[in-house]
């Protein structure tokens, strides 16, 4: 999870909003380490299990009961972890899904295949640029932080007491997608955190959402740096 703070309060008040970030379950082409990018794959069997476990946990740490809202990936394997997480956690919540916390589009020539099984070519392209038919990684950290921080912002709550709980937000999205979020804010905030773990994983930073997008604990973050030439 992670605290944002808008720079838009009001004088002397401050406007947070709590966001846990969980990434969906495993899926046929996880278990196959194929690279799925925006390329539509359900959940498997485990990837199932994965979602009904981290729900039953969220429950039993009375999480899931302080969630204002549940935002996904309009991708299968993003939705359905999210579904499955209203449907046991009984939230009483639909589903929002948004298509700005999609996976990275890496092309129909690259999606489907394994990393080991690209040719260099394809491979440079993923690391530094835009992959044929896909996006860049840039573009991919633009869409997400325009999404999580509209959503945070839209269900922040202004309070000058420190002692109130802020409204928890779930948003369920992908490990790449996640990942360059987590990196960026990382690398620009030294009291960052961060997990990186298998599917159904959930990480941690801070970061403030406004009008120039991350914010850290001393002010506005710096712009994403450009892909290298």
């Amino acid at each position: 999870s992670f605290l944002m703070e808008s720079g838009l309060s009001p004088p002397g008040r401050k406007c947070k909003c709590v966001v846990h970030l969980l990434r969906h379950g495993e899926t046929a082409w996880n278990s196959k380490k194929k690279l799925q990018g925006q390329t539509d794959i359900p959940l498997n069997e485990n990837g199932l299990t994965q979602a009904q476990a981290i729900a039953r946990l969220l429950v039993q740490h009375s999480i899931a009961c302080k969630y204002a809202a549940v935002f996904s990936s309009d991708l299968a394997r993003a939705s359905n972890t999210a579904k499955v997480i209203v449907d046991i956690a009984n939230t009483k919540h639909k589903v929002q899904a948004d298509a700005r916390l999609r996976e990275r589009a890496m092309g129909s020539h690259v999606e489907g295949k394994t990393w080991a099984s690209l040719t260099h070519e394809q491979k440079h392209a993923l690391r530094t640029g835009t992959p044929e038919g896909g996006e860049s990684s840039q573009q991919m950290l633009e869409r997400m932080v325009q999404a999580v921080a509209e959503i945070a912002h839209k269900h922040a709550a202004v309070t000058d007491n420190d002692d109130i709980s802020p409204p928890h937000i779930l948003v369920v999205s992908h490990g790449g997608a996640m990942g360059t979020l987590l990196e960026y804010a990382n690398m620009n905030s030294s009291s960052s955190s961060s997990s990186s773990e298998s599917s159904s994983s959930s990480s941690a930073f801070r970061l403030r959402p406004g009008a120039a997008g991350l914010f850290g604990p001393d002010g506005p973050l710096p712009p994403p740096p450009p892909p290298p030439p």
